[in-house]
């Protein structure tokens, strides 16, 4: 795989008559690790390959700042062609685990396609191919204008060899994270008994906007503010699970829309939280995330009591489950002030 960066492509127009030439028919890019950067790119062909057909290149814009480009061929004149990649080369270029061509349909393995397999039977497998990389170098969850292009060389008919990138916008299947988290407790003297709480405020910052998911218009005050699982490493708890009813926040303000409902022109992308806490003898009673705690999108089917996905991203992402959280920043309670000396 090699990098460019902001490398000018020449794109050309290709007709009808290089139907017979696999092109990209979709694009879409995944986080599989959860933290927030691309990893993997799926994009299906709209035919099945030849041996001698595949790739001389895959470019890719997902990172407003960035190109990466795998494949064995030379740019020449702003194309990237097939001059000295050899068929066996670049067969095995495209089966290596971080680029690999997976064969749809029917059983024909690439290195049994050659001329004599009829291109009637090509047009009925939907060859893909699969990237693995990163292709952001921090959190890019969204992107609106993510392509690929996919070159190829090819004859038309007695003419000469033509070279040609197959283009292709990325669809986003990533879904937002929390990217930041923090804390701020009450300052007023507090948190003796249940009738005299402490008002503590936890502010949660997304990588993109967020909405109601359009299946859950109906859901209750309840479940709305129990959006979010915690790790709460201050009470001994080292797995991830979302707050029973009596410890959820009492309020829930998204910044833009200034209710407990993300704004629909899809502008929110902060809410603020405060929770009741208290202690006694036996130390906090109060289920509530603190400092060095973690928080992420609660995830369907992870967690007990979680039956309805209520959260999604522009694109109608759900919340993705091995999303990394972040650790809640702030200054515990009770806890003096560093000192600068």
């Amino acid at each position: 795989m090699k990098k460019l960066f902001l490398l000018p492509l020449l794109i050309f127009s290709v007709t009808a008559m290089a139907q017979e030439v696999p092109a990209p028919e979709s694009a879409k890019i995944y986080d599989n690790n959860g933290d927030g950067i691309g990893d993997s790119i799926v994009i299906v062909y709209s035919r099945g390959f030849r041996r001698d057909s595949l790739p001389n290149a895959l470019v890719v814009r997902w990172s407003p700042t960035s190109t990466i480009v795998y494949g064995l061929g030379k740019i020449e004149n702003n194309q990237y062609t097939n001059n000295g990649i050899g068929t066996q080369d670049n067969i095995h270029f495209w089966q290596d685990p971080n680029h690999y061509i997976k064969p749809g349909g029917l059983g024909y393995n690439i290195n049994s396609r050659d001329n004599s397999v009829d291109g009637s039977v090509l047009e009925l497998i939907k060859d893909t191919i699969i990237l693995k990389g990163f292709f952001s170098h921090e959190v890019l969850t969204r992107s609106e204008n993510g392509n690929i292009a996919s070159w190829a060389t090819f004859k038309i008919a007695n003419g000469p060899f033509t070279n040609a990138a197959f283009t292709s916008s990325i669809e986003d299947k990533i879904p937002a994270i929390i990217t930041r988290a923090v804390y701020a407790v009450d300052a007023n003297g507090c948190g003796g008994s249940p009738a005299s709480p402490c008002r503590d405020k936890v502010s949660l910052m997304f990588s993109e906007p967020v909405k109601i998911d359009p299946n859950a218009s109906d859901a209750t005050d309840e479940q709305i503010k129990n959006t979010f699982a915690y790790m709460l490493l201050g009470n001994g708890k080292i797995s991830w699970n979302i707050l029973k009813a009596e410890f959820l926040p009492l309020n829930m303000r998204y910044l833009n829309s200034g209710t407990m409902r993300p704004s629909e022109d899809g502008n929110d992308s902060i809410v603020l939280l405060s929770f009741d806490r208290w202690y006694s003898g036996s130390g906090n009673n109060s289920w509530t995330p603190m400092p060095g705690d973690s928080v992420k999108f609660a995830a369907l089917g992870r967690y007990a009591g979680f039956t309805k996905n209520i959260l999604v991203d522009l694109k109608g992402n759900a919340p993705n489950p091995n999303e990394f959280g972040r650790t809640i920043e702030g200054q515990k309670p009770g806890c003096p002030e560093p000192s600068l000396y």
